[in-house]
This record gives structure tokens, sequence and C-alpha cells, in this order.
């Protein structure tokens, strides 16, 4: 779940740069407020696949360890045992859920980037603007490497987008039972 309270620079920046902190302070204290009236913030409805994917997981674990807890008493979680398994289970799919998955395993991510970085040339025009070109030693490697890398990042996508409907259809399967 976003922090209201999180700072998203470096310690040593807000040193050197004292009025950020103060906007940051201000920003937080809004986010605050806004969270405490409404329930959720701006930043919350910015991000708002993290702020669930960051709030069910707890939720889910605190329903499960809940020792005033009632459960449900029907199939299939005619025991509490059940009942607490299933929970835990759910928090656990939606923590894996949290992952990058494109980004974080995608085996032809660092090589991609590191050919890029290679080959960016940065020219400076008459006009004053900064314009980026990419020109690599071997095009068609270059070619056929950006076309793996991308291919890859749809698999993980697809694969990531299977894994959250099928954790939501679960969820949504049991939905009216998340009582305690």
């Amino acid at each position: 779940m976003t922090n209201v309270f999180s700072w998203p620079l470096s310690r040593k920046y807000y040193l050197t740069h004292p009025w950020q902190w103060l906007s940051q302070l201000r920003k937080n204290v809004k986010y605050a407020w806004q969270r405490a009236t409404r329930g959720y913030c701006d930043t919350d409805v910015w991000n708002m696949d993290s702020w669930m994917l960051a709030l069910l997981p707890p939720m889910l674990r605190e329903l499960a360890n809940d020792p005033v807890g009632a459960y449900p008493g029907i199939e299939p979680f005619e025991t509490p045992e059940k009942w607490h398994y299933w929970l835990l289970k759910m928090a656990v799919r939606f923590v894996e859920l949290q992952d990058d998955w494109p980004e974080t395993r995608n085996e032809y991510e660092d090589e991609y980037l590191k050919l890029a970085d290679e080959a960016r040339v940065i020219e400076k025009k008459e006009d004053g603007t900064v314009c980026c070109n990419f020109i690599f030693k071997d095009e068609e490697y270059a070619k056929e490497l950006r076309e793996k890398w991308y291919s890859r990042i749809k698999e993980l996508r697809d694969a990531q987008n299977a894994a959250t409907i099928a954790a939501f259809s679960e969820l949504a399967e049991h939905f009216y039972l998340l009582w305690s």
C-alpha cells in the first residue's frame, strides 16, 4: 500500500533541498487527511493496482488470524482450519501478483538494455534542443533481440494477467464470506 508518510526521494536530497521536504510533508498531510475522510488518497487512485495488491494480503491475513472471528461453516469451509488456510493462501497469491513479472523475469532484459545503452547517441542541435538516437553496430541483431525482448514481455504480461484473473475470480467466488 502506498504509505502517505513515505518520502519518494533520498534523505540527502531533502537535506540539500529543504523546500522539497516541506512540499512533500504538505502532500503527506493532505494524503493522510484524504485517507481519514474518504478511505483512500490521490496516490491510491493513481496506483490503484499496487494499492489494492498491497491492501488485500494484510487484510486477508488479519481475518485469518483473528482469534474471535467466525468462519462460514459451509462447503468448502466447514472447519475453521479450511477457512484459515484459504485466507492465507489467497494472501500469498496476492503478494505474488505484486511482483513486476515483465521486468524481473525477462531473460533478454539485461542484454537488450546494455545494447541500447551502447547504441545511444545524444546530439545537441543548433536550436539548443537535445536529441537521442540509437545507432546499433549490428542492426539485424538489435532488431532480433528487441523482438525477443518485446515478445517475452508480452508472454509475461499475459501470464501475469491470467494469474490476476484467477486470483480475483477465486476471491470473487467467496467474496461475501469475507466477514469475521
